[in-house]
Formats: structure tokens, C-alpha cells, sequence
């Protein structure tokens, strides 16, 4: 139990790291483009984005967590798993040059056809992933996914930047993105010695699994893209762009964080399926420390929106900060959401998985819809918020009707980060006139600082100390401490 646990913790600390990289690069990405490039520019981009969001769902066929759910895969099911993705990856290309003109005519803007022609070009080339790295994955390590995602950040950043620089508009982002995705299919090959051969011999094995995953990721991705594709149709690219960029940064600290989280876990709570007290054990604490990092920081994001857009996108943004802080509230709940599917999937399989997410799908998106056009973007949003704490407490309910468990644990788990957000975010609003912003933009990141570093330490004494008034229970915060101590043992 104790080796799971700590190779669950290692797993969960790589994850983590994958993303802390990929989201401080983005970041540094955000802040150098935005400067660059105007709103519409990244609005035309996720015009794109929106349509190949949804045809690309058509790849998610869920191949390594089908092997990770076999016992005993042999080098025919990752070489099956890698011709089924590869041409299904080619298809979703063809569907997106098919989809051109009909983009065009959706949201009335030419540019959108380079934006999709290069999208159906990185679409062919992901096909060619090597999924021998799955054999990672199984065994919970996940260091060779770290060095991918930094080499692909910084290709993308890199030449992202430059041509930013040359062209000034949207191709600068489509460069980057495309060579980004050239060097990740190059590293896949690099980092492990697993050669994939063309053979569809395991294809019926991998699909009694993938059929329902499949499902699954394309209601989750229409989920994901369809208010975008509403919002560009109603509002143009350069209200998308700044919705986008929003969403963006809003999520950043959240749903980024946590999905990485949620597919080390994964492998894990396979390992413990049949043992249902312990499994939920493991589910509650995961729970929990989800709880503990997603609610403060979208709440402090919330505080200080409008700071954050004038520091990191600059003035001509400024439309966008209420959008980041109510998109940041939306960001906490899909984190919550996400610790979900793990334990359906290990319980119950994709189809309960599916069924869930076209679930989301069939309540949040009609509802976002007709607010959007009868009310506009910012009450689409509050609408948006409202489905996902419905969603919540149905995800809740399906899951612990098959555990027979108690919903108790949970809601008692979202208590000392509720109460130490709403401190924080009273003591964020009464300080921030304490910190004036000049015009230097050094004057202004110097503020934002000050503001994040005050706004932790509120949250984090205020938790502790109703952790400690409560006896210093084996729950999130003492979870929290022992993934600290485990990785400063590692680095002592």
C-alpha cells in the first residue's frame, strides 16, 4: 500500500510539473503576444480551434487506458492501438479541409481557412504518436512526458515569438503550434525504444473499451469547444479573442493543473478497484486536495482580474477582466468535476463516463445558447456556472450510489477551502487600494506579487488553523504535507 501510495505521489508530482511547465510557458507566451497581437488575431486562431476541438475528439479513442486496463499487453496491441490512431487522425485532417468553406460561411471570415488547413496538417501529424509510451504510463512514471511537453512549449514559444515578431498577426500563432507539434511526435521516438509496425490485429480488443471512451471525449470536447463556436458565430473574432484569452488564464491555475492529477491517479485506483473502502479513502483525499488548491485560486483570480488583464495582456484588453473572473469560478468547478471520471471509469466503465458528459453536454450548452442570444455573453457565463454546480452534485450521485457511500465526506472536504477563499477574497478586496498601480508596467507586476503572495498566506493560515482546531484529521492538508515531505526527502 505504502509503494502505490508514493508511486501515486511521484506520478501526481511529474504530472503536476508537466503542467506547472506547460502553463509558465504559456504564460510567458501570453504575455509576449498579447503585446504583439491583437485580440482578433488569437479570436480567428480559436475559430479554428473550436472546430478542430470537436473533429479531433474523433482520435480520443482512449488507446492507453485501454492498455493500462489490460494485464498483459503485447507489442501487437500498442501497434494496433498506434494504425487505428494514425488513421483516424487522418481522417479528422480530411474532415477539417472538408469543413472549410462551411467555417467560412458559420463565422463570416476567410481567415479561418489557413487556420484549419494548418490544424488538419498538425492532425496528421499527431497520428504518428508513439504510443509505446504508454509503457510508462502503466508503471506511473511519467519523467519522459515531462521532457516532451518542455521541448514542445519551448519549439512553440520559441518560433511562435519570432514570427510574431516578422508578421504580426495570427500566422505567428500557427507557426508555433505547428512546429511544437512536429518536435512532440519527434520525442515520442526519442524517449523510447518501442518501434510501432502497421497492424490492425488487436483492433477489436482495444475497441470493446474505446467505443464508449470515444463517446466520452467527443461530448466532453463539444463541451469544451461549443461555446466558442457559439461565441464566435454571435459576437465575431475579436470578442472570441478576448473570451479565449480569458478562459485561458482563468483555467490556468485549475483545470490545467488538475487534469494531470487525474490521469496519475488513474492508474492507481486500478490497482485498488475491488477494495471499494479504500478506493474511496483515496478518492476523498484526492478529492480534497483538489478542493484545497482549485477554490482559492479561482477566488483570487476572481479578486484581481482586472490587475491581472492590465499586468499580463496589457490596456488594450481591459474588456476582458470580467470575463477571467467569472470564468475563473467555472474553472473550479470543472476541476471538481474532473476527479470524477477516473473513479466511473475504474468502477464503472466509458459508458458511464459518456453518459455523464452528454449529460453536461445536453444541459450547459442549449442553456448557454439561448442566454447568449437574449441576454448576452456575461449572463451566458453565470448560466454556464449555474449548469456546472448541477453537474456536480449529479457526478456525486452517480458515483456514490454504486460505492454506497456518503456524500458527507465530500461536502465536509469543501468546507475549510470555502471558508478560507471567502477570507481571502475579503482581504484581497480591502487591500487592494493599498497597492496603486502606476504606469510602469513594473510598478503593476510588482502589485499582482504582492497581492498573490498576500492573498496564500491568508488562505493558507486560515486553513490551517481550522485544520488544527479540528484535530489535525488524516484529510487534504495532511495529504498536502506528505507529498511536501516526500519530495523534500527526494531532494535532501
Amino acid at each position: 500500500m505504502a509503494s502505490l501510495r508514493h508511486r501515486m505521489a511521484s506520478g501526481a508530482r511529474w504530472t503536476v510539473s508537466i503542467r506547472v511547465v506547460e502553463r509558465v510557458i504559456g504564460f510567458v507566451s501570453t504575455l509576449v503576444l498579447a503585446r504583439l497581437l491583437a485580440p482578433a488575431d488569437f479570436g480567428v486562431v480559436a475559430m479554428g480551434t473550436a472546430i478542430q476541438g470537436i473533429l479531433s475528439a474523433l482520435t480520443e479513442f482512449g488507446f492507453t487506458k485501454a492498455i493500462i486496463r489490460m494485464q498483459r499487453p503485447q507489442h501487437a496491441h500498442y501497434s494496433s492501438a498506434f494504425t487505428m490512431n494514425a488513421i483516424t487522425s487522418a481522417l479528422v485532417a480530411v474532415a477539417m479541409l472538408a469543413a472549410i468553406p462551411v467555417a467560412q460561411i458559420w463565422y463570416d471570415d476567410a481567415r479561418v481557412a489557413p487556420v484549419l488547413a494548418t490544424l488538419a496538417a498538425m492532425s496528421l501529424i499527431g497520428g504518428f504518436r508513439n504510443l509505446g509510451l504508454a509503457r510508462y504510463e502503466r508503471a506511473l512514471d511519467f519523467r519522459p512526458f515531462f521532457i516532451i511537453a518542455l521541448a514542445r512549449k519551448l519549439a512553440s514559444f520559441t518560433i511562435g515569438a519570432i514570427c510574431a515578431l516578422l508578421w504580426h498577426d495570427y500566422r505567428a500563432l500557427l507557426a508555433g503550434m505547428l512546429l511544437g507539434a512536429v518536435v512532440e511526435i519527434a520525442a515520442t521516438y526519442r524517449l523510447t525504444r518501442f518501434r510501432p509496425r502497421f497492424t490492425l490485429t488487436r483492433a477489436r480488443e482495444l475497441m470493446g473499451f474505446s467505443a464508449w471512451w470515444l463517446a466520452g471525449e467527443m461530448a466532453t470536447m463539444f463541451g469544451r469547444r461549443g461555446q466558442d463556436l457559439l461565441v464566435g458565430q454571435q459576437l465575431g473574432a475579436a470578442t472570441l479573442g478576448q473570451y479565449a484569452v480569458a478562459l485561458d488564464l482563468a483555467t490556468m491555475p485549475t483545470t490545467e493543473i488538475v487534469a494531470p492529477v487525474m490521469r496519475a491517479v488513474y492508474p492507481g485506483y486500478m490497482q485498488m478497484k475491488d477494495d471499494v473502502g479504500r478506493l474511496y479513502s483515496a478518492f476523498v483525499r484526492v478529492w480534497g486536495v483538489i478542493a484545497l488548491l482549485a477554490i482559492p485560486s479561482a477566488v483570487g483570480i476572481a479578486c484581481i482580474a482586472p490587475l491581472m488583464t492590465l499586468v499580463v495582456l496589457g490596456p488594450k484588453w481591459t474588456e476582458a477582466a470580467p470575463l477571467i473572473g467569472a470564468l475563473a469560478l467555472i474553472g473550479a468547478l470543472q476541476a471538481l468535476n474532473s476527479c470524477y471520471w477516473p473513479m466511473l471509469l475504474t468502477r464503472l466503465g466509458p459508458r458511464t463516463v459518456f453518459r455523464l458528459a452528454a449529460l453536461g453536454v445536453a444541459v450547459t450548452i442549449p442553456v448557454f445558447g439561448v442566454v447568449l442570444w437574449t441576454a448576452g455573453l456575461m449572463p451566458a457565463i453565470a448560466a454556464w456556472i449555474l449548469c456546472g454546480v448541477v453537474m456536480l452534485f449529479v457526478g456525486a450521485r452517480w458515483l456514490l450510489n454504486d460505492l454506497r457511500r456518503s456524500l458527507v465526506p465530500l461536502l465536509r472536504a469543501l468546507f475549510r477551502p470555502s471558508f478560507g477563499a471567502a477570507t481571502m477574497a475579503v482581504s484581497l478586496i480591502s487591500v487592494q487600494s493599498a497597492f496603486p498601480v502606476g504606469q510602469q508596467w513594473l510598478s503593476g507586476i510588482a502589485a499582482l506579487i504582492a497581492l498573490v503572495g498576500f492573498g496564500a498566506l491568508v488562505y493558507a493560515a486560515t486553513v490551517g488553523c481550522l485544520w488544527m482546531a479540528a484535530g489535525r484529521p488524516h484529510d487534504a492538508e495532511s495529504e498536502l504535507i506528505f507529498l511536501l515531505r516526500s519530495r523534500l526527502s527526494r531532494a535532501a
